[in-house]
């Protein structure tokens, strides 16, 4: 079967275990690039003349740079390697929306919002 074909001395050795932390290292190294190119993209978003082209500029930058780091890592290391490199991304993403998490949205802005929604469906004409 498939546990028979797996060489379990092989996975022991020092060399994969540095590797694989090595691979862990710089998966997380190209999530923190890819979500601090998203933080940077949001803040400029606002003042951006062309907002869907920053964003889709920046969507292919990032996922770019991402999908070269992990062809780099499955190709020197391998599909063992490649995991262990996102499982780096996603260790980095959580770490990062645990810190930065966004402030919770006041009553007030809340109820300006529906506010605004109910004015705008008062004044409406109809059709």
């Amino acid at each position: 079967m498939m546990i028979e074909s797996i060489n379990f001395e092989a996975i022991n050795t020092f060399a994969n275990w540095s590797a694989w932390l090595m691979a862990f290292l710089v998966g997380g190294f190209a999530g923190f690039v890819y979500f601090f190119g998203l933080w940077l993209t949001l803040k400029k978003l606002t003042i951006s003349n062309n907002p869907a082209l920053l964003m889709l500029s920046s969507l292919i930058l990032r996922m770019a740079f991402v999908m070269f780091i992990f062809y780099l890592i499955m190709r020197n290391i391998g599909w063992q390697g490649l995991l262990i490199a996102l499982l780096g991304l996603i260790v980095v993403r959580f770490i990062l929306t645990r810190k930065y998490k966004p402030e919770p949205v006041n009553q007030s802005v809340k109820q300006a919002a529906t506010v605004a929604a109910v004015d705008r469906v008062d004044t409406a004409k109809p059709i």
